[in-house]
């Protein structure tokens, strides 16, 4: 028998609703993955505060080439050498003297950057550097102000990270980085200005950072860097980049 045609219609409606809840919820799941993508950086930084709440900690990942030796002039050339091809060539002394081409955040990037650049007679390798700062004295707000002035330091280092890849492949020149380099500066000297109003016993360690940042910087927008036919201006960032972190093990 012919089932009765509302019938049928109420099916189509009953379908569409379901439809349209399934397509709401799509969307509801690709908006937040999104927004989560967005603040990743910012959650991250939460999540390290809250599972120790007397530090907060953090690790970058030096891809370096290992000089095997203990000769600070022999790794000095070869710090010259991998400036000239646009890394960082700072040097860091361990058992050997290692000489820095890159920093990261994450260490399979790191990784993988190492394997691909070890050649015959060169090995790169990955050196962690970890540092902490003292939280211990912050009452909730404090750490939500710390986490907010640390996460501009982090998300500013990336972008430069960006900006000397950039440089490498054409796709800035000089002019353009020396000037974003500026506005970066001035941003981060607005922000050091108001952290003058904070505590100096519980944000000292936040203030020498963003002293270390702002110098950092400075040094890198110098003009006999981006006048520089000899060394890269890429290296220059990578190098003030890496100098940056390690002084915080300072």
């Amino acid at each position: 028998m012919k089932k009765p045609y509302h019938e049928v219609t109420i099916f189509k409606k009953t379908l569409n609703k379901r439809v349209f809840a399934l397509i709401f919820c799509i969307l509801v799941l690709a908006i937040t993955s999104f927004v989560s993508f967005l603040l990743s950086p910012i959650l991250n930084l939460s999540y390290v505060i809250s599972k120790n709440s007397n530090s907060f900690q953090k690790s970058y990942y030096f891809v370096c080439l290992n000089t095997q030796t203990k000769n600070k002039d022999d790794a000095t050339k070869e710090a010259q050498n991998l400036k000239s091809r646009g890394g960082a060539g700072v040097l860091i002394l361990k058992e050997n003297y290692f000489v820095v081409a890159s920093c990261y955040e994450n260490e399979e990037e790191a990784k993988n950057i190492a394997k691909n650049l070890t050649t015959e007679g060169k090995i790169f390798c990955v050196n962690k550097e970890s540092f902490s700062f003292n939280t211990k004295k912050l009452n909730n707000d404090e750490k939500k102000q710390f986490l907010k002035y640390f996460s501009f330091l982090t998300t500013k280092l990336f972008e430069i990270y960006l900006l000397a890849n950039n440089l490498d492949k054409k796709e800035e020149t000089n002019v353009s980085v020396n000037l974003k380099l500026k506005s970066i500066k001035n941003e981060g000297a607005a922000l050091f200005q108001n952290l003058q109003t904070f505590d100096d016993e519980k944000f000292s360690q936040l203030k020498k950072a963003y002293l270390n940042f702002l110098s950092a910087v400075e040094y890198a927008c110098s003009e006999k860097h981006t006048d520089s036919a000899i060394i890269p201006y890429s290296s220059i960032l990578r190098e003030m980049i890496c100098h940056f972190v390690l002084s915080f093990q300072k």
